[in-house]
């Protein structure tokens, strides 16, 4: 799914992500690192896993940017994001598929 209009959740998470690294992602970018480990902008999906406050996932979700499973799922590959934010992610995708 391509990325149909950045919206401001969206332009906050990729001032966090590029303010961090050399390379800029763009909104695409970052969906498809977020969905998938082996993408060329890992870092920044890496970035915003470990550094977003928790009411900025909520808002990408709300805003279509990505869902609560396809979060979930990338919860399991940062092992540094913050734990409590994490388990907050799975309950989410946990109530989502309920």
């Amino acid at each position: 799914m391509e990325v149909q209009a950045v919206t401001r959740a969206v332009r906050v998470a990729l001032g966090i992500v590029n303010t961090s690294t050399p390379m800029v992602a763009e909104a695409n970018d970052l969906r498809a690192a977020i969905l998938d480990p082996g993408a060329p902008a890992r870092a920044h999906a890496r970035i915003l896993m470990e550094e977003a406050p928790a009411p900025l996932f909520a808002d990408l979700v709300r805003e279509g940017f990505v869902t609560w499973p396809e979060l979930a799922a990338a919860t399991r590959r940062y092992p540094n994001m913050n734990h409590e934010t994490a388990a907050w992610i799975r309950d989410m995708a946990r109530l989502a598929l309920a």
